[in-house]
């Protein structure tokens, strides 16, 4: 026997791309850093050798002297030691006037094109057989004519300073960039220890046994708070789904064998029976019980069904009235309610509808229950009233019949599972229950009491969806406090519609008022945008979705934290800041 084992595909690294990030970054930031470094580094060494050329220049400037045939100059020795400290560099050099012209040195080497007399050093470079870095100094001498300019122009080949630059740059990136990799071992251990949450979790449930769906215990940091609650939330359903499963499994093993072995028993007697009168009154139960099992395992079904999908909660809004009709006209076409007498009666519901949050399926498979349990127990002929009535807060499904009903003191014990009240009619015990199951998958009520027709009376008292608005708005106005007096709505509703919600609204909440505004959509949007400070409404109302999205998306909206009882379904929300509670796409 061979087994096979399904490893998860590996996708990337979190840790590789942490790093990767972070080094890009390191890289990103190494790089302007070697370019002010570069910048830095040219600056001093220009500095350092410029200080030398304006030493030799001011000291062939004090040795400047003025005479009968004009300015002369006997050039120091101490200017040549200067210009020595840079040995491998050239040096040219020019002492002029402008009124005696070449006094010594090299004559016409370049000099600025802005040249202006001044006793300030003028540095510059300049380009002869090879780069030259020069200073261009002056000095006003006294002579028999006047005050005359000399000047000193001293250049010096640019090795020295190249070579200084290139040790400093060197010196200063090999030091960040040893740096840099000091930083990236740092921020791999911290990347490795703030992911050590998650492989402890990873150990944690590798480590269990298949059937601990205990929750994960520990104190998670806040960046894994949110994924270890969802673990625990999924662990939660996951245990919920397997006790149902669990559950279900029993129930058909016991509830199957059990009818099974009497058809079994009902065969096997007609088997024996030697008189054609009594074989045929076998079949005919054997015929009975088949039938029960049929109904037993299809009640069976349906109550696994109407668990699960109230487990998952797949609420959406639904017109009630719409729904109970077609399901109506469905079931009158089988033969076997062909001799019931079936009414429905519609009161009290705003607009023709009955708009609620709930799951078609489900509501669809109760109301069939209950109109098969009023023929079960109260025979074929039997008379049904179904009834559609609402108000602001809820919309009311009532199933009356003129059976045999159920006795007050029994009507607790009727909507447990597997439980008949009359032995006569029993069936499968289910029906109720499922009945049950649905109610309180919606958030509704489910009441048994007696009908006018002397039969039974059950009633599933739905939330109305305007009703869910209202519990909105009541959050929406609750973190403001006891201070709070005045909720303020924004809408292009027209204030005739949204009367009874805030109506009921300012009932529910006493104290606290609502000042409505009317806007058109475009004019409402506008006004959103050009806020003055202070004047934000607290609600926004409008049937523009594409206006409401944008102003989202430009941050106007505020994250809402809903109950988990009253949260619209996923479709009708989003990011928390926008909700849809009509029926409009």
């Amino acid at each position: 026997m061979s087994a096979t084992t399904t490893e998860p595909r590996r996708g990337h690294s979190l840790k590789r791309r942490l790093l990767a990030s972070m080094a890009a970054g390191f890289m990103l930031l190494l790089l302007l850093i070697s370019v002010l470094l570069w910048n830095y580094a040219r600056a001093a060494s220009n500095r350092t050798y410029d200080l030398l050329l304006a030493g030799a220049a001011l000291s062939v400037l004090e040795r400047v002297s003025y005479n009968s045939d004009g300015p002369t100059v006997d050039l120091p020795q101490s200017a040549m030691d200067i210009l020595a400290l840079a040995a491998d560099d050239r040096i040219t050099y020019r002492v002029f006037s402008p009124g005696y012209g070449e006094i010594t040195g090299t004559p016409d080497l370049p000099v600025p094109d802005d040249l202006r007399p001044s006793a300030e050093p003028v540095f510059y470079d300049a380009k002869l057989d090879e780069g030259f870095r020069f200073i261009l100094q002056g000095r006003q001498l006294t002579s028999a004519s006047g005050r005359e300019w000399v000047f000193v122009q001293i250049g010096q080949t640019l090795g020295a300073r190249k070579a200084q630059r290139d040790t400093l740059f060197l010196y200063g990136i090999t030091g960040l960039g040893g740096v840099s990799l000091i930083g990236l071992a740092f921020v791999w251990l911290a990347i490795r220890t703030s992911l050590a949450p998650l492989r402890a979790i990873a150990d944690t449930l590798l480590a269990r046994r298949p059937r601990d769906l205990s929750p994960i215990e520990g104190d998670p940091p806040q960046e894994v708070s949110d994924l270890f609650r969802a673990i625990n939330s999924f662990i939660a359903q996951l245990g919920r789904s397997r006790a149902l499963t669990e559950s279900f499994i029993a129930d058909v093993a016991h509830q199957t064998r059990t009818s099974l072995s009497a058809l079994q028993g009902q065969l096997a007697l007609a088997v024996d029976a030697e008189d054609p009168e009594r074989m045929r009154s076998r079949l005919g139960k054997a015929e009975q019980q088949a039938e029960r099992t049929v109904h037993l395992t299809n009640q069976l079904l349906a109550n696994a069904m109407v668990i699960h999908r109230s487990d998952d909660a797949r609420l959406e809004p639904v017109d009630l009235r719409k729904l109970v009709r077609d399901t109506l006209a469905e079931l009158l076409r089988e033969r076997r309610l062909r001799a019931a007498t079936i009414s429905l009666e519609e009161t009290g519901l705003p607009g023709g509808t009955a708009p609620i949050r709930g799951d078609a399926i489900s509501i669809r498979e109760a109301l069939r229950n209950l109109i098969d349990n009023a023929v079960r127990h109260g025979g074929p002929d039997n008379t049904i009233v179904i009834e559609l009535d609402g108000d602001d807060s809820a919309i009311r499904l009532t199933v009356s019949d003129a059976g045999p009903g159920i006795a007050p003191a029994d009507r607790g014990l009727a909507t447990e599972r597997f439980t008949s009240i009359n032995r006569k009619t029993a069936g499968s015990g289910l029906g109720l229950a499922i009945v049950r199951s649905v109610a309180e998958g919606h958030g509704a009520r489910l009441e048994l009491g007696s009908s006018a027709l002397g039969g039974l009376r059950a009633t599933i008292a739905f939330p109305r969806l305007l009703a869910l608005l209202l519990a909105c708005l009541a959050v929406v106005a609750g973190p403001r406090g006891a201070a709070a007096e005045e909720l303020t709505i924004w809408a292009s509703t027209d204030r005739v519609a949204m009367a009874p919600l805030i109506s009921a609204f300012e009932a529910r909440t006493p104290g606290l008022t609502v000042a409505y505004r009317e806007f058109q959509t475009v004019d409402l949007h506008r006004a959103l945008l050009d806020l003055a400070p202070g004047e934000a409404p607290d609600l926004a109302i409008s049937s523009a979705m594409d206006l409401q999205v944008d102003l989202v998306n430009r941050g106007l909206a505020r994250r809402l934290r809903i109950p988990e009882p009253l949260q619209p379904p996923g479709w009708a929300q989003w990011r928390s800041e926008l909700f849809g509670f009509t029926f409009e796409p």
